[in-house]
């Protein structure tokens, strides 16, 4: 397989040494890299070395078959590129962690987006947005996994969350892009690349940020980046932010990482210069008032109304799902009928969301009240604010993943009624024991399909 020739023409032009890029990209495989959830700690895998600019994140020495790793499932690991990692050393070097809103606007599948929730403490709501429906489950999916409520949901156009007027501190737009810089791991990227779809990619990009900018606050930031190589798509729109849309560029500081290249707009990676594969990346401030009016002078009237919306439990309803809840400082709501849990300190800003936003899911589900007691939701058994003291059963490897398989299995062990079930100390889901029988409750669609070798 050869590279196509009007990319190869334009990276002999931009790079001093194309061959040994050339030769990275058609004849080495990728590195495979990982990332520990900091709140799932529970470090198991074969570890070369770390990713230098990002905590707990590490190169693994062979890609193992992640499927069959009941960890996975658990949620205490993402597998991550290297590259896009980098996000964590840019909020680093300019984003405070205290009570921001955070929007990652192409969320999808949701890296990034666990990478803000591990660096952000819970005084910050993290806001993941997925446009495409079937990406936005794949979002959902590994979100829950996380186990974090200080987040929302929503499958939304830039333009419904641009109308946003200066809600957001921070967004970070990981645009659509033309895959340049993953062609060694997707001959598919290659194939469909041409220079007329780089042309319609960077015009995309650029109409996604001109109907998110509203919603970025006067001084806020935004974060760009792609995995691509073309200054069409990275620094020709970073240009254009400056000079015509009120953004100053910030510049990041590369030195303690040997290999990232700086452009006079942002950061380049290339798979033959550093351990990963290839990603551009920008940080910019807002510095123009006039194109943002703050959402905070709405009248307070109708703030008041919405915030009714949100319907609370009583008391009497909160007294049915104590025994799951580790955390009384959450806010616990009904969601038509499910009930979930935000942190307490959001909800004005979950009720804006949520009257401007249609497609929205708010923190995670406890589950809903029937026969007067609580049928809990898996979205709580991954949650880190489900109560540790319930029920719970340990299974070893093979019972774990006849569960992930949505398998009957039988615990004769479990107390009767509702009990988490646990691999190596973290939680899978729900089992429901009968005394004669265990029903499985783990998600239909999450579980495994492939065969389990024996």
């Amino acid at each position: 397989m050869n590279l196509p020739i009007a990319f190869q023409q334009r990276m002999q032009n931009q790079l001093n040494d194309f061959n040994g890029f050339e030769n990275v990209i058609l004849s080495q495989n990728p590195p495979v890299s990982i990332r520990y959830n900091k709140n799932k700690n529970k470090k198991h895998l074969k570890i070369e070395r770390p990713v230098l600019w990002c905590e707990d994140a590490y190169y693994l020495t062979e890609r193992p078959l992640f499927t069959l790793d009941p960890l996975f499932h658990a949620g205490t690991f993402y597998v991550q590129e290297a590259s896009s990692m980098f996000l964590r050393e840019v909020l680093i070097q300019f984003i405070e962690t205290e009570s921001l809103t955070v929007l990652d606007l192409c969320a999808a599948p949701g890296g990034k987006t666990t990478l803000m929730l591990d660096y952000f403490n819970n005084n910050s709501l993290i806001v993941a947005n997925e446009v495409i429906k079937s990406r936005y489950k794949i979002l959902r999916e590994n979100i829950i996994k996380w186990g974090n409520t200080n987040m929302i949901t929503t499958s939304a156009d830039a333009k419904d969350l641009g109308a946003l007027n200066g809600f957001f501190d921070l967004v970070v737009v990981d645009a659509p892009c033309s895959g340049e810089g993953l062609f060694r791991k997707d001959a598919g990227a290659m194939n469909h690349w041409s220079e007329d779809n780089v042309k319609l990619c960077a015009a995309r990009q650029k109409r996604i940020l001109k109907d998110i900018i509203p919603s970025i606050k006067n001084n806020g930031f935004l974060i760009y980046s792609t995995c691509t190589y073309n200054s069409l798509e990275n620094d020709e729109n970073i240009k254009w932010l400056s000079n015509e849309m009120g953004f100053e560029v910030l510049q990041i500081d590369t030195s303690r990482f040997n290999g990232i290249q700086k452009t006079p707009y942002g950061c380049q990676f290339y798979p033959h210069l550093i351990k990963g594969e290839g990603f551009f990346i920008s940080i910019l401030q807002k510095k123009d008032s006039s194109i943002t009016k703050n959402i905070s002078s709405k009248k307070k009237t109708k703030r008041k109304n919405a915030e009714n919306e949100l319907s609370i439990l009583n008391k009497k309803e909160k007294e049915k799902i104590q025994d799951f809840i580790l955390n009384n400082e959450l806010t616990y709501f009904y969601d038509n009928d499910k009930i979930n849990a935000i942190n307490s300190h959001f909800k004005e800003r979950v009720t804006i969301l949520k009257n401007k936003i249609k497609w929205i899911e708010i923190g995670l589900s406890l589950g809903e009240i029937k026969k007067n007691a609580l049928v809990p939701n898996h979205e709580w058994a991954m949650s880190l604010d489900v109560n540790q003291d319930l029920p719970f059963v340990e299974l070893d490897e093979k019972q774990a993943l006849l569960y992930l398989k949505r398998e009957n299995i039988y615990l004769e062990q479990a107390s009767k009624g509702w009990n988490l079930v646990r691999y190596k100390g973290q939680n899978l889901g729900w089992v429901k024991h009968l005394g004669n029988r265990t029903n499985n409750y783990y998600p239909k669609e999450w579980r495994i399909r492939m065969n389990i070798p024996t």
